[in-house]
C-alpha cells in the first residue's frame, strides 16, 4: 500500500536463507487443546495486528546483482478488520498416529512426522514465492487428529532467523494465555545492522593479515559460478539418492545430556589445567561425530561448520528478529580424530568459536559476502556438516497449551545432508539431524545404548 513503510533487508536475509521457509511444528495433547485451531487463529491476528511485521509482504527490488529484498509494512493506526494480517488454514484428520511423548523417553530416535500436519502443500517456500503471492509472510496451520493435535508457524527464513522466530513464539505464547506481552519496535532492516557493525567496529583497522587468517573461518563460500552450482548439485544427488539422507531427531533427556557431556567437559579441564572449557553445544557437537563414525576405519577428511548469533557481538543491536548468523569454518580433520574421545573436537570448536566472535571478524565476513554474492561449497571429497546451537532462540516455547507431546522444524522446499540442529525443550535437547542411512544406523544404537 502507498503508505506502508518500505524496509530494506541486508545480505545475510539473501545468503540462501531466501529460498527456503521455517515452519516449527508444535505436538499438542487433545485434552488441554480446546479449541486449538480457533484460539490460535484468533491469537496470530492479534499478534500480527500488533507487531506488524508480521503482516508485512515481500517486494523485490532489482539490481545488477540480481536483486535485494524488502518488506512493505502496514503501519496505519488501526486495521481494518478484513485486512489480511496472516494466513490460517485448517484440517481434520479421523486418525491416529501415536506421536511418542518425549517424558516418556530418556533418549530416543524420532522419525518425522509429514510436513503436511503442519502446512499446506502450496505454501509458499521462498522470499520470490511470497512475493508474487503478496500474501503477510505469517502463515498458521493446525491439524486435529484423534491422539494429537499438529500446530505450524511457517514464515520465511529470508526475514526470521532462529532468535527471529523464537520471538515470534513467545509473543505467540502469551498472547494465547491472555498475558501482556510487548511488541519489539519496528527494525529498519540493513541500516540498524551496519550502525551496529560500524560503532563495534569505530577505530578498528581489518588488516589484510587479519583478513588472510579469517579466510579460513569463511572457507565455505565462493562465487556462485557454474562450477559451484554443478558442485552442489552433484553432491545433493550422491547424498540423498545413493546415500539415502533422511532427517530424524534425537531426544536426549536431561539426565543423559549430562552423562554424555560432564566427562567431555572434566577431560578439557583437565587437559588444560583449568585453563580451558567447553560448553554442552561444543560437547554434544563433538558427541554426535564420534557417535556417527564410531567404528569407522575410513580416513575420509571432515569439514565442519558451525552457525552462532552475532547479536551478542554487536551490543548496539537493537531487538533484531531478521537474520545475523556468522558462520565459520572448523580447520579440516580426519576421522580417526574422532576416537577415542570426542573432547579434542569439543575444545577445537570452541577456540575457533572464539576467534569467530569479534566485531571485526564480523566486519570482513560482511565484507566478504557482499564481494562474492555467495553460495556455499560443498567440497566432494568431504564430509561437510552444518551445525547450529538454536537453545537461545526459544522456538520451542509454546507452553499455553501444556507440555508439547513433541517438537520439529522444518525448512522448505528441504535440508540440506549433514544439518544437526539443537534445541532444548523441558524434558532434555533435541538434535535435528540430516543424515546418511548408514550414519542413522550407528547412531540409533548409541542412542539405545544410553
Amino acid at each position: 500500500m502507498a503508505n506502508d513503510l518500505i524496509i530494506p533487508l541486508s545480505v545475510l536475509d539473501r545468503v540462501g536463507a531466501d529460498h527456503s521457509t521455517l515452519t516449527l511444528g508444535y505436538v499438542l495433547d487433545p485434552q488441554h487443546a480446546h479449541n486449538a485451531a480457533e484460539r490460535v487463529d484468533k491469537a496470530a491476528r492479534a499478534v500480527a495486528s500488533e507487531w506488524r511485521l508480521l503482516a508485512a509482504t515481500v517486494l523485490k527490488e532489482k539490481t545488477k546483482s540480481g536483486g535485494n529484498w524488502s518488506l512493505s509494512i502496514p503501519i496505519q493506526s488501526t486495521l481494518p478488520a478484513t485486512y489480511p494480517t496472516h494466513s490460517f488454514t485448517s484440517s481434520t484428520i479421523k486418525q491416529t498416529l501415536n506421536p511418542p511423548r518425549l517424558s516418556e523417553k530418556n533418549a530416543g530416535v524420532l522419525d518425522r512426522p509429514p510436513l503436511s500436519l503442519f502446512r499446506p502443500a502450496n505454501s509458499s517456500a521462498s522470499m520470490a514465492e511470497f512475493a508474487k503471492a503478496g500474501a503477510p509472510i505469517l502463515r498458521v496451520h493446525v491439524t486435529e487428529m484423534n491422539d494429537a493435535i499438529w500446530v505450524g508457524v511457517t514464515l520465511p527464513h529470508g526475514v526470521f532467523d532462529a532468535t527471529g522466530m523464537g520471538m515470534v513464539i513467545k509473543a505467540l505464547d502469551a498472547e494465547l494465555k491472555g498475558e501482556a506481552w510487548e511488541s519489539p519496535p519496528l527494525p529498519r532492516g540493513e541500516a540498524d545492522l551496519m550502525d551496529a557493525v560500524a560503532e563495534a567496529t569505530s577505530g578498528a583497522q581489518v588488516q589484510q593479515q587479519q583478513k588472510k587468517e579469517y579466510s579460513v573461518l569463511y572457507r565455505d563460500y565462493v562465487k556462485p559460478t557454474f562450477q559451484a552450482w554443478v558442485w552442489i548439485l552433484l553432491t545433493l544427488v550422491l547424498e540423498f539418492f545413493w546415500h539415502r539422507n533422511t532427517t530424524k531427531q534425537i531426544f536426549l533427556s536431561h539426565r543423559v545430556v549430562a552423562n554424555i557431556v560432564n566427562p567431555i567437559k572434566e577431560e578439557v579441564k583437565s587437559q588444560s589445567n583449568g585453563a580451558e572449557w567447553v560448553s554442552t553445544g561444543d560437547a554434544l557437537l563433538s558427541w554426535t561425530l564420534s557417535s556417527a563414525y564410531r567404528g569407522s576405519r575410513s580416513r575420509s577428511r571432515i569439514a565442519v561448520t558451525s552457525v552462532f548469533s552475532a547479536r551478542n557481538i554487536l551490543p548496539k543491536l537493537p531487538i533484531y528478529p531478521f537474520n545475523v548468523p556468522v558462520t565459520f569454518s572448523l580447520p579440516f580433520f580426519i576421522i580417526p580424530e574422532l576416537h577415542p574421545s570426542p573432547a579434542p573436537i569439543a575444545i577445537l570448536h570452541r577456540r575457533t568459536l572464539d576467534s569467530a566472535r569479534n566485531p571485526s571478524f564480523f566486519r570482513s565476513y560482511l565484507e566478504h559476502l557482499e564481494s562474492l554474492n555467495p553460495t556455499v561449497r560443498r567440497a566432494w571429497d568431504d564430509r561437510s556438516w552444518i551445525f547450529t546451537n538454536q537453545v537461545i532462540a526459544g522456538m520451542p516455547e509454546l507452553r499455553a497449551f501444556g507440555p508439547l507431546k513433541a517438537f520439529w522444524i522444518f525448512e522448505a522446499p528441504f535440508l540440506i545432508d549433514h544439518v544437526v540442529m539443537i534445541n532444548k525443550v523441558d524434558e532434555g535437547y533435541l538434535l535435528l539431524c540430516v543424515l546418511r542411512q548408514k550414519e542413522w544406523d550407528t547412531l540409533r544404537e548409541v542412542v539405545d545404548e544410553l
